[in-house]
């Protein structure tokens, strides 16, 4: 078990009020709130963006969210789409982040909900 702290490296670099937020449990703050990232080599991958530690509300990875508008566009898609979604997915989906699932983990459990998700929207549209 690997744990990273990123805090001495955001002070370095002058991020320490960047803005950060969680797509997970939707905590938002700055860079100097942040957590160390625990069993970070079985959380982050090769060539993903280097999240900046763990969310102090729930312990996903966050990153920096003031990059362009990409954030704010998935954080309203994201609202819209809860009415869709169970609490028991919701949490399904929430435990397989919080034990550090693999990104191709998360893409296989990802890809049949979306389907689902998509059904329930088309059924509530006729």
């Amino acid at each position: 078990m690997t744990t990273v702290d990123m805090r001495g490296n955001i002070e370095d670099n002058g991020y320490v009020d960047r803005k950060v937020g969680c797509f997970n449990c939707g905590w938002k703050g700055k860079a100097h709130e942040v957590e160390s990232i625990d069993d970070f080599e079985e959380r982050v991958e090769a060539g993903e963006v280097m999240p900046c530690g763990e969310c102090p509300e729930c312990g996903v990875v966050v990153k920096f969210t003031d990059v362009g508008s990409r954030y704010e566009a998935k954080e309203r898609l994201a609202a819209s789409l809860k009415s869709y979604v169970s609490d028991d997915e919701a949490e399904e989906f929430f435990q397989m982040h919080k034990r550090g699932a693999s990104d191709a983990e998360l893409e296989a459990w990802r890809k049949p909900f979306l389907r689902l998700v998509a059904e329930r929207i088309m059924d509530d549209l006729e």
